[in-house]
């Protein structure tokens, strides 16, 4: 167990990687090595089992604790360096799966949550596809419920108006989450988050988003609405994770996002909403 006078292997591999992120398999195993005896082999099986208990992400090679197992775990441990753009900077990722991706952009966006403890949230995405993304439901589930426990707002604009959508955005109503079927911006499917000033992106290749398109529009009232849009997600096999530091671009989307709800102010002088 972390924190004990003898840890496991696991343990270690964990700790590795909350004092120093983004290090390979191959960079824990020279690590682990020096202080004991252990196998690279070893130390693969350790690393591909935490990542199917999402307690690690992972982007190409390089591994890091995942921040909803952090929130999850409910202990004061080793915090990660912020995650930091100056004005005007981006950076891009692309995946090869829905799974790890959401895993990664999870992780990524716990750490700017945190940086920004009390500003509101606003999101907007033309469907919520990322409810049906294979085995990461009640991750999505649980990323929701942290606004609420948290009692932090969010502003959350579904561009879709099938059936479907609107059950979405009826579900998700509550005192801290306000969302509303209205135009959306960006792309077809480009799920988009504002947090201060950081924007992040994930967006779908054309030809998927035009598939999930047909998907809602055919079966956006039926009883295999689920299974149908949760199939193809499987097949997906490209995805792209944008972060930008861009004040003006943020101080539009929010006031886009929010077009059709009330945001009191207060909290608009607060923040410097737009």
């Amino acid at each position: 167990m972390l924190a004990t006078k003898d840890p496991t292997n696991q343990d270690l591999v964990i700790q590795r990687l909350l004092i120093q992120p983004a290090m390979t398999t191959k960079e824990i195993y020279e690590d682990l090595r020096r202080e004991k005896e252990i196998s690279i082999q070893a130390v693969h099986k350790i690393t591909r089992k935490l990542l199917d208990q999402e307690v690690l992400t992972k982007n190409g090679d390089n591994l890091f604790v995942s921040q909803e197992w952090l929130l999850r775990l409910q202990k004061i441990l080793p915090s990660q360096a912020a995650f930091e753009l100056d004005e005007g900077e981006s950076v891009r990722w692309i995946f090869n799966d829905l799974y790890h991706m959401d895993a990664f952009w999870k992780h990524l966006v716990f750490q700017i949550l945190q940086d920004h403890p009390e500003e509101p949230v606003f999101m907007s995405a033309p469907h919520a596809i990322w409810a049906y993304a294979p085995e990461r439901q009640k991750s999505d589930s649980d990323f929701y419920q942290y606004f609420k426990d948290a009692k932090r707002h969010v502003y959350y604009a579904v561009g879709g108006k099938t059936t479907q959508d609107m059950l979405f955005c009826r579900k998700m109503k509550h005192e801290y989450i306000h969302s509303e079927n209205t135009t959306v911006p960006g792309r077809l499917l480009s799920h988009i988050i504002v947090v201060g000033d950081t924007i992040t992106t994930n967006k779908l290749r054309k030809k998927d988003e035009e598939v999930i398109e047909r998907i809602y529009q055919k079966y956006g009232s039926a009883r295999h609405f689920e299974e149908k849009v949760t199939n193809f997600l499987m097949k997906v096999s490209r995805v792209s994770f944008f972060v930008e530091h861009n004040k003006e671009k943020a101080q539009m989307l929010r006031k886009k996002i929010t077009k059709d709800m009330y945001v009191p102010k207060e909290t608009i002088e607060k923040f410097e909403l737009w």
